[in-house]
């Protein structure tokens, strides 16, 4: 409930309160180790701003695993070195989101013309 609608003035406190009733405390609750993943920018920045942690944009999370491997990192918070609170995501990670947006849009329109025939 971020979003557009949860920024407006008006409707801030509802977005607060639908957040609280489960992903805000299910966020507070997780172990250090869990991966809080979220593409949605307007998700991410509730739970920044409305808890310790920070949600990860999928492609953020397939980054850390070609650098970190199964393993994972090895800080006390996996998103750690991945997000910052005071810049965007590197342009990496945006190459990488833009490869995964195409991959996916070829993969629709080969079973789309696999089903026609």
């Amino acid at each position: 409930m971020a979003g557009a609608f949860g920024y407006e003035r008006d409707h801030y406190a509802v977005g607060i309160k639908c957040g609280e009733r489960i992903l805000l405390p299910a966020i507070r609750t997780a172990s250090k180790e869990a991966l809080i993943i979220a593409d949605g920018f307007s998700c991410r920045e509730q739970i920044r701003q409305q808890t310790e942690r920070h949600g990860l944009h999928l492609a953020q999370v397939l980054q850390m695993a070609l650098h970190e491997g199964p393993r994972g990192p090895l800080s006390e918070l996996p998103e750690e070195h991945y997000t910052d609170r005071e810049r965007t995501p590197s342009m990496p990670v945006g190459i990488l989101a833009g490869a995964i947006a195409l991959g996916t849009a070829g993969m629709w329109i080969v079973r789309t013309r696999q089903k026609s025939k």
